[in-house]
C-alpha cells in the first residue's frame, strides 16, 4: 500500500468523525460559534452565577484558592464558588499576556462545545481498544457522544459540563490496564483525576 492509503486507511475515520461531530454542532449552536462571547446558556440563577464567578476571580482575585467576589467581606473558597478553579487560573495567567475581559464567557462556552468533540474521540479510541473496526469505532462514537448526560448540565453547571472527562478517564485506565504501564500511567490517572476535581 502506498503511503497515502496508509494514512487514509488509519486516519480517515477519525477525521470523518471530527467532521461530521463539530459540522453537527455548529448547527446546534450556531450562534455561539458565530460569537462565543455575545451568547449566555444560562442568563440567571447558578448560570449567571457560574459566569460571574469566573470572571470575577480572572479579573481580581489573587492566584490562590479563595474568592472574594462572594460571601462579603471574608470571601470564599474556590470549589465551593464553582468557578472552575484550574480553567479560571489558566485563563487568568493568559489575561496577564492578553486581556480576557471580553473572552471569559466565550472560552466556558467554546471548552463545553470542545468537549462533546473530545468526548467522541475518546469513545472512538476506547473503542478501538476492544478491537472495534475503525469505521465502526467513528460512526458510533458520534451518538454515544451525544447521549451524554452532561449535555444537560449546560442549563448552568458548567463544571459538570465536559463530556470528555469519563470517557477519557475510562480510555486512560483501559490502557493502564492493558499495557501495564505501572506507576507512569498510574501517575497520569490520578492527576487526570485530580484536574476532574480542580475543575
Amino acid at each position: 500500500l502506498c503511503p497515502m492509503s496508509v494514512f487514509l486507511q488509519k486516519w480517515a475515520p477519525l477525521i470523518a468523525l471530527v467532521v461530521v461531530m463539530t459540522t453537527y454542532l455548529h448547527t446546534q449552536f450556531e450562534m455561539v460559534f458565530k460569537c462565543p462571547s455575545c451568547h449566555l446558556f444560562v442568563d440567571s440563577a447558578d448560570g449567571l452565577k457560574n459566569y460571574f464567578t469566573s470572571a470575577y476571580f480572572v479579573k481580581h482575585d489573587d492566584f490562590g484558592l479563595w474568592s472574594q467576589g462572594m460571601n462579603y467581606p471574608y470571601g470564599e473558597h474556590v470549589v465551593y464558588t464553582d468557578n472552575q478553579p484550574v480553567i479560571s487560573m489558566i485563563m487568568k495567567a493568559v489575561d496577564r499576556v492578553i486581556a480576557m475581559d471580553t473572552h471569559i464567557i466565550g472560552t466556558i462556552n467554546m471548552l463545553m462545545i470542545i468537549s462533546l468533540i473530545l468526548a467522541a474521540i475518546c469513545l472512538y479510541y476506547v473503542m478501538r481498544s476492544f478491537g472495534l473496526p475503525r469505521w465502526y469505532a467513528a460512526i458510533l462514537g458520534i451518538p454515544i457522544a451525544l447521549l451524554s448526560p452532561q449535555i444537560a448540565r449546560f442549563n448552568g453547571h458548567y463544571s459538570l459540563a465536559y463530556a470528555f472527562y469519563i470517557p477519557l478517564f475510562l480510555l486512560l485506565l483501559i490502557r493502564w490496564v492493558k499495557d501495564d504501564s505501572g506507576l507512569a500511567r498510574g501517575a497520569l490517572l490520578t492527576g487526570w483525576i485530580a484536574f476532574m476535581g480542580f475543575t
